[in-house]
């Protein structure tokens, strides 16, 4: 019977296998099921991660705005200078 659960597939160097294998063997269970288990049991800690990295994303996203936004300012204040000065060196050419 096929699963509904979500599946991923992990690459593995073979040090890494070797262990997990090991442990795995150890505890009469699968890897797959051992990497389940590990994996329910951080749970909170990915979720505490996960916020956090959101919040450092919005962060971000809001950051870049603001500098936009006075990029924008600056352009506007800066053209009327700029142009008044093309305007003087014209008077000279």
């Amino acid at each position: 019977m096929a699963t509904t659960k979500p599946r991923i597939t992990v690459t593995l160097t073979e040090r890494q296998h070797e262990v997990l294998k090991m442990i795995s063997d150890c505890g009469g269970q699968s890897m797959s099921s051992l990497l389940g288990e590990l994996i329910e049991v951080s749970l909170p800690t990915f979720e505490r991660m996960a916020n956090t990295f959101r919040k450092l994303q919005q962060a971000q996203h809001k950051e870049r705005a603001r500098m936009v936004e006075a990029l924008d300012e600056a352009q506007a204040a800066l053209e009327p200078i700029a142009q008044a000065a093309v305007d003087q060196f014209d008077l000279f050419c």
